[in-house]
């Protein structure tokens, strides 16, 4: 629960601004809709929305009927999917590789990346670093308008401090990936546990979209799971809690 009392005023805002963006994405397309969701007034959502299509964020995309009566019709908006793009990357002992994807989760472009010693840490940075330039020239975006960066990693995540506390398979161990990777790249970085990671895109883009809670079990190469209370990981003291232990599946 988001504590708004405790919040600064430009914290306050920025919490509205991606609250917003929310809850367009997810169809809540007036002005009208939107003050009503988030309890602020017309001219405080009005403001928010401004800002928004200024920064190329929000589109309108034209008007809804007014079904009480006559009146104004009321303006819907939508994501402005070339507004920003995203970075996503992957890292196993057996898959890895980075994505782009646009403002609203499509992937735009995909470029695998190698590296010779998986367990030097420094070495995996580098590739990425190198791959990223890469696909930023793939996909012919401006660098500006990336936002960020999502990793995901096979193994015990501490996202608080976007630290891999533990990835046997990696040959991992406190490894404060998140700082490695902004260092490098230059661009905010938030880690995850793959299962997790895959358990919010189910939530939020799949099967499971708008459950209360998910339970997910992965089985490949390796087995793990995670579980999803009011959209959010179950992780623990240990930020181990939902997960099998990344243990190999026999053939």
């Amino acid at each position: 629960m988001v504590n708004i009392s405790a919040m600064s005023t430009q914290s306050l805002r920025q919490y509205h601004r991606s609250l917003v963006l929310r809850l367009i994405a997810d169809g809540t397309a007036t002005r009208t809709d939107l003050a009503a969701a988030i309890g602020l007034s017309s001219m405080g959502v009005t403001r928010i929305v401004t800002e928004l299509m200024d920064a190329g964020l929000i589109l309108t995309r034209g008007k809804r009927s007014n079904e009480r009566g006559p009146g104004r019709h009321s303006t819907e908006l939508e994501i402005n999917s070339n507004g920003a793009y995203f970075i996503g990357v992957t890292i196993s002992a057996f898959t890895n590789e980075l994505v782009c994807a646009d403002a609203v989760g499509k992937i735009r472009h995909r470029v695998p990346f190698a590296c010779e010693d998986i367990s030097n840490v420094d070495d995996v940075v580098d590739a990425i670093a190198s791959a990223l330039e890469n696909l930023l020239k793939l996909s012919q975006i401006d660098r500006n308008q990336v936002l960020g960066m999502g990793a995901t990693v096979a193994g015990i995540i501490d996202q608080s401090s976007g630290t891999a506390t533990r990835a046997d398979y990696l040959g991992w161990k406190n490894v404060p990936l998140a700082k490695k990777l902004k260092r490098a790249t230059g661009f905010d970085v938030v880690i995850e546990n793959f299962a997790n990671a895959l358990n919010a895109s189910k939530h939020r883009f799949g099967v499971a979209n708008r459950s209360e809670s998910t339970l997910l079990v992965s089985a490949a190469t390796t087995c793990g799971s995670s579980f999803l209370q009011a959209g959010a990981p179950l992780r623990g003291f240990t930020n181990e809690a939902g997960q099998l232990g990344h243990k190999r599946v026999a053939t």
